[in-house]
Parts: structure tokens; sequence; C-alpha cells
């Protein structure tokens, strides 16, 4: 398979999790913290999920799974227990022309969740194609130990340094030795 990573806004964007297990709470709480709305199909929901829920962060239908349930969603993810529901939500989603993920089931997903670092605005995500996710996960644990502390103030001094005029005004090279320079001073390499 030929993987593009992308980085997508998903602020507001309308996403199903089916299934309520720790599977589930995991990918339901990384759609929240990628500003999902995000809305739950399963009869019973882990105490993560259930959290979410009373803090009105996740809308939950205490049920099963209906055909139908895709219909308005910009992501769907299965993670139940049962590979042929997983099979019939992947069919309606991608009919409806939703993205998809069944964990567990690189034949009927359309999208996969890597690895995912974050440390404010930067964002590692680490993806094996679905070969080890645990080897994506060590890797991310490693790089977590590697990044200095102050990484989050390096990238915001980058980003006030990237918005002046003069440096707009700049050539290539000239931007890359004013970016070492700041990098410098947190000590980074």
């Amino acid at each position: 398979m030929a993987f593009l990573p992308l980085h997508i806004d998903m602020t507001g964007r309308l996403c199903l999790v089916v299934g309520g297990g720790q599977v589930a709470s995991r990918k339901a709480l990384s759609l929240l913290a990628s500003g999902c709305r995000v809305t739950v199909i399963a009869p019973r929901v882990s105490p993560l999920i259930t959290k979410e829920i009373a803090e009105g962060n996740i809308l939950w239908y205490e049920r099963v799974y209906r055909p139908g349930d895709v219909s308005c969603f910009f992501l769907v993810i299965a993670a139940t227990n049962d590979r042929e529901v997983n099979r019939k939500i992947s069919e309606e989603a991608r009919k409806k022309g939703s993205l998809v993920n069944i964990v567990d089931d690189q034949g009927l997903s359309d999208v996969y969740f890597p690895a995912i670092l974050r440390r404010g605005n930067l964002l590692v995500g680490i993806s094996t194609g679905g070969k080890s996710p645990f080897l994506a996960g060590y890797l991310r644990k490693w790089l977590e130990k590697l990044l200095p502390d102050n990484i989050e103030m390096a990238l915001d001094a980058l980003f006030k340094e990237k918005q002046h005029q003069e440096y707009q005004d700049l050539g290539r090279d000239e931007k890359i030795q004013r970016y070492r320079k700041i990098l410098d001073t947190f000590h980074l390499e």
C-alpha cells in the first residue's frame, strides 16, 4: 500500500466511533484532542468515555450499530469485537464517502492512526504501515525522551521570527542562518 501522510484540520468534523472498549476509548480521545465532534455508538462504554460523555464532550448512543448510522460522518472508526459488524460498517462508510478506520483490519480501512507524539503545536506521527503498531509506539516513547523540554518554546520563537516583515525579505540561506541562531539559544543540538 502507498500511504500519504497528511495532517488534516479536524476541528469540528463529525466523527463516529462504533465500540466502547479500550481501543475505542483511545481512538475517541485522540479525535477529541484533534478538535473533532465525537459520537460513540455502543451498548456499554469504558470509564474514560463515560467521563467525556458526562462533561459533554462525546455524544453517546447506548445501543448496537444499525445500518444508516454512518450517514453524516467525515470519519468512521469501527472498534467492535465483531468482524462481520466491522465489515458492514466499512462497506457502508465507503459508500457514503466517509473515511473509515477498522481497527485491526487494514483491508477494510482507508486511514490509519499513527503513534502520535504531541508537544503543543509540534505533532509527530509514526507509522509502520500497519506492520507493527508496537514498534510505532516504542519509537514514539523513544522520541519523547529525546525531545528537549523546551521544544515548544523553540517552536514559538521560530514562528515569531517567521512573522517579522524583515524575515520575509530574506533569501533561503539567510532564513536558515537566523533559524539556526535561534535554535542555538535553546541548546537543541
